[in-house]
C-alpha cells in the first residue's frame, strides 16, 4: 500500500530563468512511496532562445519523465533516502531557425522550422533526499540520459531538446535540485489495549 505522497518542484531551471537570458523553464514532480519504492512522475515546460549576428533560433515545447526509484537505505527515519532509479522520457516541442547572410548573392533571409517533433529517451537516476524541516525535503538527482529518438523532423536539424539537453548528443547528463512536500498517506492503524 502506499505510504506516501510526494510533491516536488526542481529550483535548477528556476534559477537558468532568472540569471540567464534566453531561458525559461519550469519543472515539477509528484511520486507515491511503495515502502522504499517509489512511483514517479515529472513534467515540465520549456522554451530556449539562442541569438546571434546573423540568426535567431526558437524552442519550445513540453516533456515528461515516468519511472521507478528505489531507497538502498534500510530502517531509515524520516523519510530519508539514497535512490537508483530508471525512467521512460518524451518531449513534444516545435522549433524555428531564421538565418539572415550575403550568401554571395545580396543579403537574404533564410527561415526553417519543425510544427512538431516527439523525442523519447531513457534516463538511469542516482538521487538523495534529506528532511530539513517538519515535512519539507531537499535534496538532487542526477540523471543519465541514454537511447534517444526524435520523429517528425523537417528540414532543420533541432538545436535543443527540451528535457533531454543539445540535440547534437546521443546521451546526456542532467542535475536537479528538489524541494520536495512529502505527506502520509493513509491511517495509522492503532492497536487498544484490553
Amino acid at each position: 500500500m502506499p505510504t506516501k505522497i510526494i510533491l516536488g518542484y526542481n529550483a535548477v531551471p528556476l534559477v537558468r530563468t532568472v540569471f540567464f537570458s534566453g531561458s525559461a523553464a519550469q519543472n515539477g514532480q509528484v511520486g507515491i512511496d511503495f515502502a522504499n519504492n517509489f512511483l514517479t512522475v515529472d513534467f515540465g515546460v520549456q522554451r530556449t532562445e539562442r541569438t546571434g549576428d546573423t540568426y535567431s533560433y526558437i524552442n519550445e515545447g513540453t516533456f515528461y519523465r515516468v519511472g521507478i526509484e528505489t531507497n538502498v537505505l534500510k530502517n531509515v527515519t524520516d523519510a530519508n533516502s539514497l535512490t537508483l532509479g530508471l525512467r521512460y522520457a518524451r518531449s513534444r516541442f516545435s522549433d524555428e531557425m531564421e538565418m539572415t547572410d550575403d550568401f554571395g548573392f545580396g543579403e537574404m533571409t533564410i527561415n526553417t522550422a519543425n510544427d512538431v517533433v516527439k523525442s523519447r529517451w531513457w534516463e538511469l537516476t542516482f538521487g538523495l533526499n534529506v528532511k530539513v524541516y517538519k515535512q519539507i525535503y531537499f535534496g538532487y538527482l542526477i540523471r543519465y540520459k541514454i537511447y534517444k529518438v526524435n520523429k517528425g523532423l523537417g528540414e532543420l536539424n533541432p538545436y535543443d531538446l527540451p528535457g533531454f539537453g543539445l540535440n547534437e548528443n546521443d546521451t546526456s547528463v542532467g542535475f536537479d535540485y528538489y524541494i520536495r512536500w512529502i505527506l502520509p498517506f493513509g491511517r495509522k492503524t492503532e492497536v487498544v489495549e484490553e
